[in-house]
């Protein structure tokens, strides 16, 4: 059985527990910051709309946002 909560695949057991799988798009992912970022920067987002729609504290998405300025994608 597949659960998807917050983003999170769960559909991976380890003994009684289930080990969570982020989807490729999750908000806490690689893919899910520069995401994120790209929002913020390239899109002009507030920081408050970008935390609460990738589901972060504004103080994260200021962090993410500011590494994306200064490093670009690599970051």
């Amino acid at each position: 059985m597949r659960a998807l909560w917050l983003g999170v695949d769960c559909d991976i057991c380890t003994g009684n527990r289930k080990a969570l799988v982020p989807h490729r798009n999750a908000p806490l992912t690689e893919t899910g910051r520069l995401r994120l970022a790209r929002c913020v920067v390239e899109d002009g987002w507030t920081l408050r709309r970008a935390a609460e729609r990738f589901q972060v504290s504004p103080t994260t998405a200021q962090r993410w946002a500011d590494r994306y300025r200064q490093y670009g994608e690599a970051a």
